[in-house]
């Protein structure tokens, strides 16, 4: 019996052992696989099966499992790209973008739409975002509505041009929406001032137009016997005519300079002859019309200045003969010639009418009148053609009023020396010498 008993252990010891072997051969490879699945769950991709050398089911499953890993790390990795080229696109896009899928939560959204909306990307989340904005009311009609949302908010001083659309897959189910959203305040302003710009025009063209069609008509129909009356008709027409060919003129100047179409030769200009001859002129405007006028700081001498010499006195006329405009008779005009370590400036400073406060900022803009009515003499486009050719030669053209005490206007000058070692400068002169503009 003991005999017995001990060879049925040995031969229980010679089945279990192999069986026992062969089993943990057989669950290990399970077990790892387990193991990567988990981790596949949590993220990890990069887990491998260790291949086995046997030709059997298990291999197979150990092989077909590595290959299933590996594919869907790449593919993982090329999402993960993709994602973040995405991204970077839509943050370098000059708009901003907000995408939500179909029940309204941001999915994509880039850095440009918190600065449109004026806040702080680190104290809200998108979501937020679009509550605080009332963006999500816009993502919700578009999402019921299925169509095109296209509205312009209000977001501070900016304007910002809301348009979302809807998105859809290849079946053509409905899976979201997308937002893009652009400043467009400047582009509204433009339109603005194109429509004030047509309708300034339109007004001053038909001013003397009517003015003209009034006189001509009765003249016309042998209503005016008297000759002394249509000599006075004839004097208005002329005078009418004059305003008008004026008119047409400094637009087409304005317009010139503006396009670049004739370039400024700029250089080193001396002054002192052209302050001589300005000094005249403006005291023959001035005593025209009984204005005492005085002259500051003539007899100094100056460094030359950068620019143009004819444009500068174009410019300086131009602020003198505003001043006599709006200066009455008995009052007092000072041209005043100031040196410091960075410009000469020229100065004019009136005793006449000044200007409101609220209509400084817009003095140097077309057909900006005192007065609103525009009734008093002028094109309105002096100062703006001024201020164009200052801005051309680098100089500065500036303005301070007080209503009823007088305005000074000012053109600021850099020197020729401080130009001429700036290399930069130096590359403009260069390109500005264009024969044909020594007008």
């Amino acid at each position: 019996n003991v005999a017995l008993l001990i060879s049925a252990f040995i031969v229980g010891l010679i089945v279990v052992i192999p069986i026992i072997f062969m089993t943990s051969h057989m669950v290990r490879p399970l077990t790892d696989m387990r193991n990567a699945a988990s981790a596949m769950i949590e993220g990890d991709f990069s887990h491998r099966l260790k291949p086995l050398k046997e030709d059997n089911e298990i291999s197979y499953l150990v092989n077909a499992f590595n290959h299933l890993s590996g594919e869907l790390d790449n593919n993982i990795s090329k999402l993960t790209n993709e994602r973040n080229q995405l991204q970077h696109i839509i943050n370098g896009i000059a708009e901003g973008i907000v995408a939500v899928d179909a029940y309204g939560n941001v999915t994509h959204s880039n850095d440009i739409i918190w600065q449109l909306f004026h806040q702080d990307s680190n104290k809200y989340s998108a979501d937020e975002l679009l509550k605080i904005t009332d963006l999500n009311s816009l993502f919700e009609s578009c999402l019921i509505e299925q169509k095109n949302i296209m509205i312009v908010k209000h977001s501070g001083d900016s304007l910002i041009n809301c348009l979302i659309s809807p998105l859809y897959d290849r079946s053509n189910m409905l899976f979201g929406a997308v937002g893009l959203f652009r400043d467009v305040t400047e582009s509204e302003k433009l339109e603005q001032t194109r429509h004030e710009y047509v309708s300034n025009v339109s007004h001053e063209l038909r001013t003397p137009i009517t003015a003209m069609r009034g006189l001509l008509e009765p003249l016309n129909d042998g209503l005016v016997k008297s000759e002394e009356k249509k000599q006075q008709y004839y004097a208005i027409l002329l005078r009418e005519s004059i305003r008008l060919s004026h008119l047409v003129d400094d637009m087409l100047e304005l317009s010139r300079i503006q396009t670049s179409e004739r370039t400024v030769n700029l250089g080193p200009v001396n002054l002192h002859n052209d302050l001589i001859d300005m000094a005249i002129r403006f005291e023959v405007l001035a005593e025209q019309k009984n204005i005492h006028f005085k002259v500051h700081n003539l007899n100094e001498v100056y460094p030359a200045v950068w620019g143009k010499a004819d444009r500068i006195t174009q410019i300086m006329t131009t602020i003198m003969e505003n001043a006599v405009k709006f200066t009455k008779e008995d009052g007092e005009i000072d041209f005043l010639i100031e040196a410091d370590k960075d410009h000469l400036s020229l100065s004019i400073k009136d005793t006449g009418t000044g200007i409101k406060p609220e209509d400084l900022p817009y003095v140097f803009e077309r057909f900006y009148k005192a007065d609103k009515s525009h009734n008093e003499m002028g094109t309105g486009l002096g100062l703006s053609i001024a201020a164009e050719l200052a801005k051309q030669m680098g100089h500065r053209l500036s303005v301070t009023s007080k209503v009823n005490e007088g305005s000074i206007f000012t053109l600021s000058m850099p020197y020729a020396h401080d130009i001429m070692k700036s290399e930069p400068h130096l590359k403009d002169v260069y390109e500005s010498d264009v024969p044909g503009d020594e007008e």
